[in-house]
């Protein structure tokens, strides 16, 4: 982040939020702006990133993980350092910028959004979006809300990013249940399969517009998919029903 808290886009989400931004969600958004900025509160964060947060996300799901297609995955050379205050508990601010989900707050997404982007072009970062933009509640873990433009907007916005798969089955929403399970291994099998990266061809050279935004998302949502059938043929092959897994996240 340049100095202060100067954006790292065109909209800001601190100015197009000066009427809208709670205290408490400005304050938040200092924070996490501070940490991005190289020094002693940044080393901090992505040491307890490295030992704490990664050791806990572990512990609660080392027996029941499985990993496939790992060689997909481009060499990271910094843990991501993104979040809200909400989230520090859990993952030391592993998770930002906030999405609103008022309809009269809804245009500080675009300005969100644009700071992932934006984030993405100054290197250093990895990020994980959903194209569906919520959880899908049903139990099939292999069909899918509608794309949405957000994961487009961003990818277009930093073409040269590296955009990889994912299909995740197995977790659910109940976090004790799921470290319960976890520690003692007696909860259902986790399969995440990553994929080679998604190639986007003209669409990334396309004028920036909500049509080129959903078909960019569209196509990211099909390769979850190609992932999810993938997945579905391994689960059947280790003999374990993919009814185990009753919820499932896709990300990119």
């Amino acid at each position: 982040m340049p100095e202060g808290n100067s954006p790292l886009a065109d909209h800001d989400l601190l100015e197009m939020g000066e009427s809208s931004l709670t205290p408490l969600e400005r304050a938040q958004i200092y924070l996490v702006r501070a940490s991005l900025r190289p020094g002693a509160l940044d080393r901090a964060i992505r040491l307890l990133q490295r030992t704490v947060g990664q050791w806990w996300i572990r512990a609660a799901t080392a027996r029941l993980r499985h990993g496939y297609g790992l060689e997909h995955l481009p060499p990271w050379n910094r843990d991501h350092p993104l979040g809200p205050a909400v989230n520090g508990v859990m993952s030391f601010f592993a998770m930002y910028p906030p999405i609103f989900r008022e309809k009269k707050r809804a245009a500080l997404n675009l300005a969100s959004l644009d700071e992932v982007a934006g984030l993405l072009r100054r290197g250093g970062f990895f990020v994980g979006l959903h194209p569906e933009g919520m959880r899908k509640k049903d139990d099939d873990p292999y069909t899918f809300l509608p794309a949405q433009n957000g994961v487009g907007r961003v990818i277009h916005k930093a073409p040269r990013v590296p955009v990889v798969p994912v299909f995740v089955n197995g977790l659910g929403n109940d976090l004790v249940k799921q470290v319960a399970g976890g520690v003692t291994g007696r909860g259902p099998p986790i399969h995440i399969v990553f994929g080679a990266p998604v190639e986007f061809g003209a669409l990334l050279r396309a004028p920036g517009a909500p049509k080129t935004y959903r078909r960019i998302a569209e196509k990211c949502l099909e390769a979850i998919g190609e992932l999810g059938q993938q997945e579905k043929a391994i689960r059947a092959a280790s003999g374990s029903p993919a009814e185990a897994s009753r919820k499932s996240a896709r990300f990119m």
